[in-house]
């Protein structure tokens, strides 16, 4: 039997059911669904602000934007798929920060003057 042929078994509409179903997945979690979520909790946070909108009611909508964009995150962990994680570098140093000249303004004479330099005496 070639590979490239339809089994006699397996309906042919499941692969248009499957190609659906992958293409509501690309659009429930790309760039479309990050920019809708943006405005929703714009919105909801515009509304908050002017008191039309109770905080149980924002945080539904919060909860809901972050389930629809972390469930792929959410079901992979669940079934135990998730990606590596980024290697742990021990031996990583840490630079120490450039030294940084302080140039100390020059004091009065007068102990009294509050516009010679720093407000709080150094004495």
């Amino acid at each position: 039997m070639n590979a490239g042929t339809a089994s006699l078994f397996e309906p042919a509409h499941t692969q248009a059911l499957g190609a659906m179903a992958d293409w509501l997945r690309e659009v429930l979690s790309g760039s479309l669904a990050t920019a809708l979520g943006i405005v929703a909790i714009s919105l909801v946070g515009l509304s908050l602000f002017q008191g039309r909108l109770r905080l149980k009611h924002a945080a539904f909508v919060v909860l809901g934007v972050f389930l629809l964009l972390g469930a792929p995150i959410i079901s992979a962990g669940i079934t135990g798929n998730l990606p590596p994680a980024l290697p742990v570098i021990a031996d990583a140093t840490v630079a120490s920060p450039p030294v940084i000249p302080q140039n100390s303004p020059a004091l009065s004479h007068n102990p009294f003057d509050p516009y010679a330099g720093a407000s709080v005496p150094t004495q």
